[in-house]
């Protein structure tokens, strides 16, 4: 069973261009967990130091929370780089 949608499922009035390689992209949303600090940043690669010191809410939090959603950004994924594009705006 597969949850979610692929990106040809995607409805076209969510269309836009990627800022990055022009190409077509999709608006949507990353979720996280049901927690406030499920979406932490920590700059550089990933390594187990980061992951460790998210536990403690060490990382720059990001994203929004809203009942029955949780935590959340909203963003742009590209369809031709995979890039994803997120959008803290507030």
């Amino acid at each position: 069973m597969t949850l979610g949608c692929s990106m040809s499922d995607e409805p076209q009035d969510h269309a836009v261009e990627c800022p990055l390689c022009h190409a077509p992209a999709v608006r949507g949303t990353l979720y996280g967990t049901d927690h406030m600090g499920s979406l932490q940043w920590f700059p550089g690669p990933p390594s187990w130091k980061d992951n460790l010191a998210s536990v403690m809410y060490a990382g720059r939090l990001v994203g929004k929370m809203r009942g029955g959603a949780g935590a959340y950004i909203e963003g742009i994924r590209c369809k031709s780089c995979k890039r994803l594009i997120l959008d803290e705006g507030s």
